[in-house]
């Protein structure tokens, strides 16, 4: 409520518009991971500068929401391609310098 995503009315707590936008982008992003799996995983290596530190944040958080899996501090790894808005947004946020983006066959751990 105190951010506006909620409201309350007659008692009882709702979305506000703000809150069913903010759930219906959650959903989306979600929804990516419920098409059947290729057997192929992508990995996201990134090194974004200090300088864009709350884009970079806002960056994890998306691959969160994807459900990619971090190996290493600016390594993570999922299973589902990245959606073609935040390839958008990657592009409009001017860091695809910084992104490489890879698409693996086979992951092998514990090599020794």
């Amino acid at each position: 409520q105190k951010y506006g995503f909620v409201e309350k009315i007659g008692g009882k707590y709702a979305l506000s518009e703000k809150g069913k936008k903010l759930a219906d982008y959650i959903l989306a992003r979600k929804r990516t991971s419920a098409d059947k799996w290729d057997r192929k995983f992508r990995v996201v290596i990134f090194d974004i500068p200090e300088e864009k530190s709350k884009i970079r944040d806002w960056f994890r958080r998306e691959l969160y929401m994807l459900n990619y899996k971090k190996l290493q501090k600016s390594v993570f790894i999922g299973k589902y391609p990245l959606p073609k808005d935040l390839i958008k947004d990657i592009k409009r946020q001017d860091i695809g310098n910084f992104v490489n983006y890879f698409l693996v066959e086979k992951v092998y751990r514990n090599l020794f």
